[in-house]
């Protein structure tokens, strides 16, 4: 194996990584409770799960 195709495999394997929470929109709403409401921190919790799923691809 040499160092091309070293780098190659590393390329491959990380391809795409920083994008994975590209498809995740911003939370840009401001929250009109406080404390939050129970509805907002769904939303946010929602958004969390998003991001954390995301990521794992």
């Amino acid at each position: 194996m040499t160092i091309a195709d070293l780098n190659a495999a590393l390329a491959n394997a990380i391809a795409g990584t920083s994008a994975n929470t590209n498809a995740v929109a911003t939370f840009d709403t401001p929250f009109a409770n406080d404390p939050l409401s129970l509805a907002d921190g769904e939303l946010l919790r929602a958004k969390i799960n998003e991001l954390i799923l995301n990521g794992r691809r």
